[in-house]
């Protein structure tokens, strides 16, 4: 046996920085995915598209993702990371915005696969929404939760020093701003308004009329206690916002998502029917 060549193989793993765990559990996935795509090739191979194609796709595919986390691995500046993952909401809100929607902007295309709308074409590629906003929000939680305990939402502070915006300086409305509206926005959008444009879990065909009526009422009574709040001066005590002040209106707006994207596709459904 070559122990030099052992011992160079072990330096190696030491000199791998990060979790070591991590490491394998990518490796083990890696290795999954190719077992899984060359058990099932007699399924997907087609007259232009043989097994040893399916599996050539998936190794090369393998490789990119490989690529990609060594090249972020070897990013050493945190400060990168955490530039970006700022912007992960933004860009979960813009990509199911264009999923949701069926938009074509340019290279952007929402796309159907099996009737249902689940990736966006850029090119030749294609992108899985759900998959980039999964990472995207999960980055962008750990960054804002970060920057609220360190206190560095200047933007916020900065505009609290407005009369009658001080409230926005307050730890209950940064809270609300960045963390708990972003992930009721983006839930908002996955279910609520793709199940409504699309008659998934919550069909609205014969019922249109009753959905109208219900989250009209609830709209309605939300905004009344939101202004009714804020006319009151119920939305700060101590300096601080509250939640009984800050939950209405924050349910108003998600309400009214709701119910403007019922309209549109009561609308649209008439439309089909008149054609």
């Amino acid at each position: 046996m070559d122990w030099k060549k052992v011992e160079e193989r072990v330096n190696f793993m030491d000199r791998l920085a990060g979790d070591k765990v991590v490491w394998i559990i990518v490796l083990f996935l890696c290795l999954i995915s190719m077992v899984a795509i060359f058990s099932s090739t007699s399924q997907l191979a087609t007259e232009t598209t043989t097994r040893i194609d399916i599996v050539r796709t998936q190794f090369f595919t393998i490789l990119g993702g490989l690529a990609l986390i060594f090249i972020l691995y070897k990013i050493n500046n945190i400060k990168v990371f955490k530039w970006l993952s700022q912007w992960g909401f933004l860009l979960s809100l813009a990509m199911l915005l264009i999923l949701d929607l069926h938009l074509s902007l340019g290279p952007l295309k929402a796309s159907s696969i099996n009737g249902a709308w689940r990736i966006i074409k850029v090119g030749g590629l294609q992108i899985h929404v759900l998959e980039i906003v999964k990472v995207a929000m999960v980055m962008y939680l750990a960054w804002a939760v970060d920057t609220f305990r360190k206190g560095e939402f200047n933007l916020l502070d900065k505009l609290s020093e407005i009369n009658r915006l001080h409230f926005l300086g307050t730890d209950a409305a940064k809270k609300i701003i960045y963390i708990y509206a972003p992930v009721l926005i983006i839930c908002v959008t996955v279910f609520a308004i793709y199940c409504i444009l699309h008659d998934a879990f919550l069909s609205i065909s014969g019922n249109a009329k009753s959905y109208l009526v219900i989250f009209s009422l609830v709209v309605f009574v939300e905004g009344f206690v939101a202004v009714r709040d804020a006319v009151n001066g119920n939305l700060l005590e101590n300096g601080q916002l509250t939640f009984g002040g800050g939950a209405p209106a924050l349910m108003f707006v998600c309400f009214l998502a709701i119910l403007i994207t019922l309209i549109v596709r009561t609308i649209r459904t008439g439309k089909e029917a008149e054609e």
